[in-house]
Parts: C-alpha cells; structure tokens; sequence
C-alpha cells in the first residue's frame, strides 16, 4: 500500500481551487522554476506566486499544513534528498493526489568558446548539483572513453551551475536542458551530450561518452500533487493544465503526463524509492 512520498521542488497554498502561493525547496532558477512558469501560463487568471522555502522540511511543512487547497511538486531524488538532508520531507500520498509529471534530461555543456580536450594532464571541474546523486555520476564519469578525469564542483541547482559555467568559473557543466537551453539557443554555451534523444542543438548522446551507465540516461522526474482539494477540482485543474503534454514537448521535457494513471503513480514512487541509497 502507498503511504509516504518525498517531495521536491514548490509547494502551492491556494484560496480557491488553484494555488496562490508556492514555495520552493529547489532553486526556482531550475526545472522547478520552469515547470511553475509553464502552470501559470495556464491559469493567468489565478497565478502561482512562487516562494523560495529552507528546504524540503520547510516546504512539507507548508504542504501539509495548510488548511486551504494546495499542492507540491517533487522529484524522482527526493527519497535519496531526504536521506541526505535528514529532514522530515516525507507527505502522506494516500491523502495527496497526483495531477501530473513531466521528466526533464541533462546536458554536458562547456562554454562556446572552450573546447573539451583529448587528454589533461590534471582533472577538469565538472558542475553539478547536490539534487543528483552526483558522487555516482562522478565515478560513472570518469570511466569515460575519452580517459578524462573530472572533479565535482557541487552548486545549489541546475541555474548555479549554468552562471558558474557562463562565469568560467567551471570547466564543464551537467545542466538540466530547460535550464540550459536559452544559453544553447544564444550560443553563450555549446553543450555536447545529452541523456535525453531528442539532441536539436547537435549534442552526441551521453551514452557514447559513457556507455551503460546510469549517467548516460539519467532524468530529473518531477510531480505534480495536491491536498484539500476534492475530485471535483482535482479534475477542473487536471483540464486546465492537458494543454502542457504539448506545451512541455516544446522545452524538450519528455514523458509528460497530466492525468496520471494508479500504475503510472506507483511506478514513478518506485523509481524513486530505488535512487533512496544511491550518493
């Protein structure tokens, strides 16, 4: 039986049936951010005010505490986040419902002007973020077939990373592709792989610079769930936000979903029960 989550990400506190604020456990410079923007493109006439929250504890506690219709987005990390962070960010999903999801690839991205050596006699610096487990990504990265050596640079999010790479205060970044895109698309960054398959700015996949990895495929999945709401308005805000199936394919997010199926929930709570040990 399902009886616990972790989230991630923004929790929304409404008077109504949507959501007037929402707080953030994640940088809103990230796919968090990105996702909240894309909802409230939706629901112009009852917006989202986005607050940026101490943590997921912090965010829980506004999830759960209030007393008027709201919701949380969280990740396919949060049951690893959770055990680093040692803080109570666990809802109870039996009284939450879930109204979509959405996935979101990464990209391994250098500034335009640097290129990636074939040999280094000393370790690049490699910028992540503490969300992912990043110390299995660095030991998955450095078994590359290039034989390069990397060092991680651990930053606050996907947004962070992407300044400190722009900054040339990193070597290279592994950036979330809707965080990355805009600087892709000016061409202040050139990103080189990505682990998601549809690559439209010329990036390899990740799996030929690091094959069978976990690395090579990996995804920030992200959720959807509200509370003191009833299946009335669940259903009104499920109509509303259908249009970001197509809306979200334009950001490059994958595997999108509004209106999510018993089977669809409980594997994506699987996914992330089996990334709780990972580092």
């Amino acid at each position: 039986m399902i009886k616990k989550i972790i989230p991630l990400g923004f929790v929304i506190v409404s008077s109504i049936a949507f959501a007037n604020n929402f707080y953030a456990t994640a940088s809103l410079k990230g796919p968090n951010g990105s996702l909240i923007r894309s909802i409230n493109s939706l629901i112009p006439e009852n917006k989202f005010v986005a607050k940026q929250s101490g943590g997921c504890g912090e965010a829980v506690a506004n999830f759960e505490g209030s007393t008027t219709p709201s919701a949380i987005v969280w990740s396919n990390s949060m049951y690893r986040n959770s055990r680093k962070s040692k803080q109570n960010c666990v809802i109870d999903y039996e009284k939450a419902k879930p109204v979509m999801v959405t996935r979101v690839p990464y990209e391994v991205c250098v500034r335009s002007d640097y290129t990636l050596p074939y040999t280094t006699s000393k370790p690049l610096s490699f910028g992540t973020n503490k969300f992912v487990p990043n110390q299995d990504h660095l030991k998955e990265l450095n078994t590359n077939v290039k034989g390069l050596k990397f060092y991680n640079v651990i930053h606050k999010g996907s947004g962070h990373v992407l300044s400190s790479l722009i900054n040339g205060d990193i070597d290279v970044g592994f950036i979330a592709r809707n965080s990355a895109q805009k600087a892709m698309d000016k061409g202040s960054i050139k990103c080189l792989y990505s682990s998601g398959e549809n690559r439209q700015n010329g990036q390899q996949p990740l799996s030929s610079l690091v094959p069978n990895t976990g690395l090579a495929t990996f995804n920030l999945g992200m959720m959807v769930w509200v509370n003191n709401m009833s299946d009335n308005d669940v259903e009104q805000l499920v109509a509303k936000l259908k249009p970001l199936e197509k809306e979200l394919t334009k950001q490059s997010n994958v595997d999108i979903v509004v209106g999510m199926s018993t089977q669809q929930v409980k594997s994506f709570i699987d996914e992330a029960k089996g990334l709780e040990n990972s580092n």
